[in-house]
Protein backbone atom coordinates (compact mmCIF):
# COMPACT_ATOMS: atom_id res chain seq x y z
CA UNK A 1 0.00 0.00 0.00
CA UNK A 2 2.64 2.59 0.31
CA UNK A 3 4.22 2.09 -2.78
CA UNK A 4 0.66 3.85 -4.09
CA UNK A 5 0.91 6.47 -2.27
CA UNK A 6 4.29 6.97 -3.42
CA UNK A 7 3.15 6.72 -7.04
CA UNK A 8 -0.17 9.12 -6.20
CA UNK A 9 2.55 11.64 -4.56
CA UNK A 10 4.87 11.20 -7.96
CA UNK A 11 1.92 11.89 -10.19
CA UNK A 12 0.65 14.65 -7.96
CA UNK A 13 4.19 16.19 -8.17
CA UNK A 14 4.48 16.13 -11.84
CA UNK A 15 0.94 17.65 -12.51
CA UNK A 16 1.46 20.12 -10.27
CA UNK A 17 5.00 21.15 -11.87
CA UNK A 18 3.76 20.35 -15.41
CA UNK A 19 1.18 22.76 -14.84
CA UNK A 20 3.25 25.33 -12.93
CA UNK A 21 5.38 25.64 -15.93
CA UNK A 22 2.84 25.67 -18.72
CA UNK A 23 1.01 28.41 -16.01
CA UNK A 24 4.90 30.43 -16.16
CA UNK A 25 4.96 30.18 -19.68
CA UNK A 26 1.90 31.10 -20.91
CA UNK A 27 1.24 33.41 -18.48
CA UNK A 28 -2.16 31.56 -17.37
CA UNK A 29 -1.37 32.84 -13.81
CA UNK A 30 -2.34 36.41 -14.36
CA UNK A 31 -5.01 35.85 -17.54
CA UNK A 32 -6.51 33.20 -15.44
CA UNK A 33 -6.80 34.03 -12.13
CA UNK A 34 -8.24 30.57 -10.72
CA UNK A 35 -5.79 28.62 -12.47
CA UNK A 36 -3.54 29.44 -9.04
CA UNK A 37 -6.27 27.46 -7.05
CA UNK A 38 -5.84 24.13 -8.71
CA UNK A 39 -2.29 23.75 -8.74
CA UNK A 40 -2.49 24.52 -5.15
CA UNK A 41 -4.72 21.64 -4.76
CA UNK A 42 -2.44 19.42 -6.30
CA UNK A 43 0.73 20.65 -4.80
CA UNK A 44 -1.01 20.15 -1.11
CA UNK A 45 -1.92 16.68 -2.18
CA UNK A 46 1.49 15.54 -3.24
CA UNK A 47 2.61 17.36 0.23
CA UNK A 48 -0.39 15.45 2.30
CA UNK A 49 0.46 12.38 0.82
CA UNK A 50 4.19 12.55 1.59
CA UNK A 51 3.55 14.13 5.07
CA UNK A 52 1.60 11.25 5.76
CA UNK A 53 3.88 8.37 4.76
CA UNK A 54 6.86 10.38 7.35
CA UNK A 55 4.30 11.20 10.01
CA UNK A 56 3.47 7.02 9.77
CA UNK A 57 6.97 6.20 10.65
CA UNK A 58 6.95 6.67 13.98
CA UNK A 59 3.29 7.11 15.54
CA UNK A 60 0.23 5.00 15.87
CA UNK A 61 -2.29 4.75 13.15
CA UNK A 62 -4.58 6.88 15.21
CA UNK A 63 -2.54 9.67 15.64
CA UNK A 64 -0.99 9.52 11.90
CA UNK A 65 -3.56 11.45 10.14
CA UNK A 66 -3.19 14.80 12.39
CA UNK A 67 0.06 14.64 12.67
CA UNK A 68 0.36 15.23 9.33
CA UNK A 69 -2.12 17.20 8.58
CA UNK A 70 0.40 19.49 11.39
CA UNK A 71 3.11 18.94 8.88
CA UNK A 72 0.57 20.04 5.90
CA UNK A 73 0.02 23.22 7.31
CA UNK A 74 3.75 23.85 8.17
CA UNK A 75 4.63 23.29 5.22
CA UNK A 76 1.50 25.63 3.45
CA UNK A 77 2.37 28.30 5.74
CA UNK A 78 6.36 28.42 5.00
CA UNK A 79 5.81 27.99 1.55
CA UNK A 80 3.87 31.41 1.91
CA UNK A 81 6.19 32.93 3.96
CA UNK A 82 8.71 31.90 1.18
CA UNK A 83 6.67 33.52 -1.28
CA UNK A 84 6.70 36.88 0.44
CA UNK A 85 10.38 36.57 1.26
CA UNK A 86 11.60 36.22 -2.20
CA UNK A 87 9.24 38.87 -3.27
CA UNK A 88 6.84 36.82 -5.42
CA UNK A 89 3.81 38.02 -3.78
CA UNK A 90 3.66 41.31 -1.81
CA UNK A 91 1.23 40.26 1.14
CA UNK A 92 0.51 43.59 2.15
CA UNK A 93 -0.17 45.23 -1.49
CA UNK A 94 -4.22 45.27 -2.06
CA UNK A 95 -5.81 41.60 -3.49
CA UNK A 96 -2.67 39.87 -2.47
CA UNK A 97 -3.87 39.45 1.60
CA UNK A 98 -6.79 37.75 -0.29
CA UNK A 99 -4.75 35.55 -3.07
CA UNK A 100 -2.05 34.35 0.19
CA UNK A 101 -5.49 33.62 2.15
CA UNK A 102 -7.05 31.38 -0.89
CA UNK A 103 -3.78 30.01 -1.33
CA UNK A 104 -3.94 28.65 2.39
CA UNK A 105 -7.33 27.01 2.00
CA UNK A 106 -6.14 25.39 -1.11
CA UNK A 107 -3.57 23.56 0.86
CA UNK A 108 -5.61 22.69 3.23
CA UNK A 109 -8.50 21.05 0.71
CA UNK A 110 -5.98 19.51 -1.38
CA UNK A 111 -3.67 18.46 1.96
CA UNK A 112 -6.34 17.14 3.81
CA UNK A 113 -7.99 15.19 1.27
CA UNK A 114 -4.91 13.34 0.69
CA UNK A 115 -4.49 12.55 4.10
CA UNK A 116 -8.16 11.33 4.11
CA UNK A 117 -7.37 9.18 0.97
CA UNK A 118 -3.94 8.05 2.33
CA UNK A 119 -5.48 6.82 5.48
CA UNK A 120 -7.82 4.82 3.85
CA UNK A 121 -5.70 3.16 1.28
CA UNK A 122 -3.36 2.33 4.33
CA UNK A 123 -5.86 1.44 6.89
CA UNK A 124 -9.68 1.04 5.23
CA UNK A 125 -11.11 0.09 8.95
CA UNK A 126 -9.70 3.11 10.62
CA UNK A 127 -11.62 6.56 10.27
CA UNK A 128 -10.07 9.90 11.11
Amino acid sequence: MRTRLFIVAALLAVFAATAHALAIHFALYWSLPWFDFPVHIAAAGMVGVLSYIVASWGISRQWTPHVAFVLLLCIGVSWEIFEYLVGTTAFLEAGFTSDTLQDLCADVLGGGLAIWWAHRTVDPTHTV
